[in-house]
């Protein structure tokens, strides 16, 4: 097994300023990068090793979303295009089959801006070198198109079709003479299976994507580790292919030169010794590329072993409603359970005084949720009315004024009561109406009540 990897180089030049670029095709920030994808594919299919690019750098993004770094930006920017340059859409000799043609990355970048533009006008060029040439990728051409008509693929079945690729496949011969050769690339790509008949096992993935593609089935190549004869695992690269509603693993540099294929058409539980890299066992994959659970039969339909996936329930709150747990395959994205819809609780309101109004002043009360914090206060209006009148001296509001009253107001006076200031009693008491209750205003009522005294 030989797989060989992205590598990255960076090329100094004069009055450029230079940074490692290493493509990262899984997702990157929205910088506007997508907008040149196509011209670069096209270029790239056309083996065009230099491809200038030149666009604007916001120096307020700059600034505010990449803390001025503009090796930051443009990490980012060639990040999106390369994600949108490989994205697996369809195009002849482009996707999987191109991002695994392309050998090594140079960039060289340029900023400059003139007078009060806040704004830098970035140049930069591609350096990209490939494992293939033009010509190549030419005579790859012609001699797919004769190995084609060889195999009379008119009326057949796609099962068919992949049975006669795949037994082509099995003819070509693994690469031993140039396998720790690093100086040779060619033994990666599809020329070195197709023309010179013998490659590693990225050539092998390779060529069968360049068949798929050539016979509209689809297909994608598939990178990560094979447990080999040493007993350790190592980079391999395998494919899988659409047949039906479903994906099948194939190994055709396993397969080699087999008339019994161990390896062809296998579903996910008939597949071992294979771990594919993470980017290919993310939810998102396998819902865009359900495998079988069984190797493919024609008298058999496949079937899929849904890979469950819980998505907790949530619990309503007052104001947002709930749902209970939602079940999903993770291989297809059948829905196994639907969740309900649980509706908002509401708000459970209470009400509190928190200052009474008097005539002077307005009082407060809060209305509040006790599940939530949800709070709100109002203004209670000043009291309009005035209280129940109190004959002056009449502590005890029995509508006599007697010793009793007398003896209250002393009390108070000698603060064994506590009469709040705008209370009937205080103002009972309060004979002399300066604002206190003293033993002066005990002896007042306490003449009044034998007639020595009137009390207004």
């Amino acid at each position: 097994m030989n797989l060989k990897q992205n590598k990255v180089i960076s090329l100094l030049l004069a009055l450029c300023l230079c940074l490692l670029l290493i493509p990262n095709v899984n997702g990157a920030a929205d910088t506007g990068a997508a907008s040149f994808a196509e011209d670069v594919r096209t270029k790239m299919i056309a083996r065009q090793t230099e491809i200038p690019l030149t666009f604007r750098l916001s120096d307020a993004v700059l600034k505010t979303e990449f803390g001025g770094d503009t090796n930051a930006y443009c990490d980012a920017f060639f990040d999106e295009l390369f994600a949108e340059v490989y994205k697996h859409d369809g195009t002849y000799k482009g996707g999987d089959y191109l991002k695994k043609h392309t050998d090594k990355y140079g960039l060289s970048l340029r900023y400059s801006r003139v007078g009060d533009d806040p704004d830098w006008t970035v140049n930069a060029v591609l350096q990209i070198t490939y494992f293939t040439t033009a010509a190549q990728e030419d005579a790859v051409e012609d001699a797919l198109d004769k190995v084609i008509k060889s195999m009379s693929l008119n009326g057949l079945t796609d099962y068919q079709k992949l049975q006669a690729v795949y037994n082509y496949l099995s003819t070509i011969r693994y690469d031993y003479t140039n396998l720790n050769d690093e100086s040779y690339v060619l033994k990666y790509s599809a020329y070195a299976a197709l023309i010179n008949h013998t490659a590693v096992c990225q050539g092998y993935a390779n060529l069968f994507y360049l068949f798929m593609q050539r016979l509209g089935i689809d297909c994608r190549i598939i990178t990560g580790w094979g447990l080999g004869d040493s007993g350790k695992y190592e980079a391999h690269a395998w494919n899988i292919v659409k047949l039906g509603d479903y994906y099948y693993n194939c190994d055709a540099t396993w397969d080699e030169g087999a008339k019994t294929f161990q390896w062809f058409l296998k579903g996910s539980s008939d597949f071992p010794k294979h771990i594919a890299d993470d980017e290919f066992t993310t939810d998102a994959f396998k819902a865009a590329y359900p495998i079988a659970d069984k190797t493919y039969s024609e008298d058999t339909p496949p079937v899929h072993q849904h890979v469950p996936i819980t998505v907790a329930a949530m619990q309503p709150t007052c104001t947002e409603p709930g749902h209970s747990e939602r079940i999903y395959c993770s291989t297809c994205g059948a829905v196994l359970k639907e969740s309900e819809v649980i509706p908002a609780l509401g708000h459970d309101l209470k009400t509190e005084v928190i200052t009474e109004p008097t005539l002077t002043q307005p009082g407060e009360e809060r209305t509040y949720c006790t599940r939530c914090t949800y709070s709100i206060t109002a203004v209670l209006p000043m009291l309009t009315e005035e209280p129940t009148a109190y004959l002056p001296g009449d502590v005890d509001n029995d509508g006599t004024v007697t010793a009793s009253d007398a003896r209250l107001a002393l009390r108070c006076a000698v603060k064994l009561e506590d009469y709040a200031q705008d209370s009937p009693e205080f103002i009972a008491c309060d004979t002399d109406h300066n604002g206190s209750i003293t033993a002066a205003d005990a002896r007042s009522i306490l003449r009044a009540a034998v007639k020595l005294e009137v009390l207004s």
